[in-house]
This record gives structure tokens, C-alpha cells and sequence, in this order.
């Protein structure tokens, strides 16, 4: 992974999260750009790389928030971690497949914020609309913003992936 340019636009993306958020929100439910980078970096690059690239932009973003510090940056790596590894099952360079594992990706990582919060706080928000609005609402809208952002996304990953064709393998035991 090309680590410089990936710092460049994973700043941007915590920026647009932070900056944009509040004017995307429909009906108090918020789209996650960094989820939707951090499963497209998962099904681009190596999976140590996502690990640690998911890691750091967790860590930007628990820095612009005020949750406890560390919770958006293990969530993001674990989420890397398992996209990275069922990659291997996926077509992965689909467009169906980044928005399929960045819907399946929302209502996971928001389900274990939703058991988090509740567990941790004293909540007295029902758990039934919880679940409708935050998890099942921003899991949709998570996935419909990797729709419209995977043409953008496949475009500019040359700044931060090695291999942007997929297949570098097939010339190096070419036959003669």
C-alpha cells in the first residue's frame, strides 16, 4: 500500500465525515464514509495493511469524536480484518460486492455499538427504534453512499493501492 497517499485520503474522508455528517443526516440517521473506506481498503490491499490503515482512521475519527477513545479504532480494524479475509470468496472488484459487504459490515458494526451503548450507559431509548433508525437506517445509507462512491473510489485507488488492475499475477508465470 502506497501509505502516503493513503494518509491524504483517509484524512479527507474523517474530514468529510466529520464536516458532512450533520448535512447528510436524514431523519437523525448519519451515513459512515469511513466505514465505506475502510471496506473498500479491505477488499483492495493486503489484509495487514487494511488492519493498520482501518486502525489509524479509527483513531482519527476518536479523535473528532466524544465516545471513549479507541472504540472507532478496534471497531474499524475488526471490521478490515473479516472483510479482508472473506475477500477471498467475493468478487471482490464488483461494485454489488463492496456495497453487499458494506451494508453487511453497517449492521454489524452498528448492532455492537447499539449492545455497547446499552450495556455501558443506562439507556432509556427504546431498543426497537434504535435498531430501526440507527443500525438498519445507517446501514442502508452506509451502503448506498459505497454505491454512489465506488466509481470515485476505483478512481483515485491508485493513490494508495499497489495493483489497481487485479491482475498482476497472471504475467509473472507467463509461457512463452
Amino acid at each position: 500500500m502506497r501509505w502516503i497517499g493513503f494518509i491524504v485520503i483517509a484524512g479527507i474522508v474523517v474530514t468529510m465525515q466529520a464536516s458532512l455528517g450533520p448535512w447528510l443526516s436524514v431523519g437523525g440517521v448519519r451515513p459512515d464514509l469511513c466505514l465505506v473506506f475502510v471496506v473498500f481498503l479491505s477488499l483492495r490491499v493486503r489484509a495487514g495493511d487494511a488492519g493498520i490503515g482501518a486502525f489509524f482512521m479509527g483513531v482519527a475519527g476518536d479523535l473528532m469524536s466524544i465516545e471513549r477513545f479507541g472504540l472507532l479504532a478496534v471497531s474499524y480494524m475488526l471490521v478490515a480484518m473479516l472483510v479482508s479475509f472473506a475477500k477471498e470468496f467475493l468478487f471482490r472488484r464488483h461494485v454489488v460486492a463492496f456495497v453487499a459487504v458494506t451494508l453487511v459490515a453497517g449492521l454489524v458494526l452498528r448492532m455492537s455499538w447499539l449492545i455497547y451503548r446499552h450495556l455501558l450507559y443506562d439507556s432509556s431509548e427504546r431498543i426497537a427504534a434504535a435498531l430501526l433508525d440507527d443500525v438498519f437506517g445507517g446501514a442502508v445509507y452506509s451502503a448506498f453512499f459505497a454505491l454512489i462512491s465506488s466509481g470515485g473510489l476505483v478512481s483515485i485507488s491508485a493513490v494508495f493501492c499497489e495493483d489497481k488492475s487485479g491482475y498482476a499475477h497472471s504475467t509473472r508465470n507467463r509461457l512463452a
